[in-house]
């Protein structure tokens, strides 16, 4: 909700010691990619309460960052950036979970069981379902993932990583102008185009690019995926990633940021305290399908300590090389008594940002 810089060219390149340096046209030197500008101010804690605009104050319209990734997924897509063109449908399928699943229109037939399913897609856990096999497309056409044996895989640059996108496929830098992302200037926080898309505005966040990081989630990583959810104003919204071991299919950090037409049943659920920690709870079966921790942004007050929160989780799950999945979206507050499963029908409960971490069984390559 910043202005937007376009870059021109420049014969220069900066170097750091800091940094992996990357190749010319992979600098915002030597690019016409814009950099979306923000600030802290421009924050949305509760969606409900929706901060007010520039023009109202009489100052100039600052730019969206919803609108901005919503175009230039469109001029990738113009350009041909895609494996293949999207046609998918939804369907909530019946159960106490109120699982939600993405298809083609047409699909080869498949066995639909929850085995199956479990070994199908990372998401489960938060109750999406996008199977391969339903998807013909994405399963022939999509960039044949790798194989992992641990969660701390060194990055690997004889393999496939992020540097090797093409400029139209990187959509946008990020920049945040009154608190810096990370103390190097030379960091290049990127989204880019996934170019085997789930939804349309299926997007990567690759938190400094030019660092070569192994799929490890990192306190940067938390804190690119805490403000871009208080930046985008829509509550199917939602950024998500997969450790080594947990479905991720590339060693070079990232993670995926798309919009979903269903909200997750898990957003209704009652949870328990987590350890007297505050806005720190858990969730186990049968209150749902499987065992969840759940951390949440009641205030910016509180924008620290989740971020401290939510790393001090995902690094403990790392050092245990346990495979995780996040889940990061907008739900109401959580509940620690009432019913089992209780639904904001009025609509006028808060919306705040939520981050759900699933501990999962390693699914090691062979």
């Amino acid at each position: 909700m910043r202005e937007i810089v376009m870059l021109g060219t420049s014969p220069r390149t900066q170097r750091s010691a800091s940094s992996v340096q990357l190749p010319a046209d992979y600098t915002t030197q030597a690019s016409t990619v814009p950099i979306f500008h923000y600030r802290t101010k421009d924050f949305i804690v509760d969606l409900r309460k929706p901060i007010e605009s520039s023009s109202s104050k009489g100052q100039p319209e600052r730019a969206d960052l919803k609108e901005l990734l919503h175009s230039r997924w469109q001029e990738a897509k113009s350009r041909n950036a895609f494996n293949y063109g999207l046609n998918c449908m939804y369907k909530l399928l019946e159960g106490q979970y109120n699982l939600s699943m993405q298809y083609r229109q047409v699909w080869r037939p498949f066995r639909l069981d929850m085995e199956a399913i479990g070994f199908a897609h990372e998401w489960l856990g938060y109750g999406i379902i996008t199977v391969d096999q339903l998807n013909v497309e994405r399963g022939e056409l999509r960039r044949k993932p790798m194989r992992f044996k641990h969660i701390r895989e060194p990055f690997n640059p004889l393999r496939w990583n992020f540097t090797k996108l093409n400029e139209n496929e990187i959509m946008l830098y990020l920049r945040c102008e009154d608190r810096p992302i990370t103390s190097d200037p030379l960091d290049r926080h990127v989204i880019a185009v996934n170019a085997s898309p789930l939804e349309r505005d299926h997007s990567l966040i690759i938190p400094s690019i030019n660092k070569c990081l192994p799929q490890v989630l990192t306190k940067t990583a938390i804190r690119l995926a805490t403000d871009i959810m208080l930046l985008v104003a829509d509550d199917s919204f939602n950024i998500l990633f997969n450790s080594l071991l947990g479905q991720a299919s590339v060693n070079h950090l990232h993670m995926h940021c798309l919009y979903w037409p269903y909200e997750s049943d898990l957003i209704n659920r009652r949870f328990e305290h987590l350890n007297d920690l505050a806005n720190v709870y858990i969730i186990e079966p049968p209150n749902w399908l499987c065992s969840a921790i759940a951390f949440q942004l009641t205030s910016l007050e509180e924008y620290d300590t989740f971020r401290s929160n939510l790393t001090r989780c995902v690094e403990f799950l790392t050092e245990q090389n346990q495979a995780h999945n996040v889940f990061i979206t907008r739900a109401q507050p959580i509940r620690t008594n009432g019913p089992v499963q209780e639904e904001d029908r009025a609509r006028i409960r808060p919306q705040l940002v939520t981050a759900y971490v699933f501990p999962r069984v390693n699914a090691s390559g062979k």
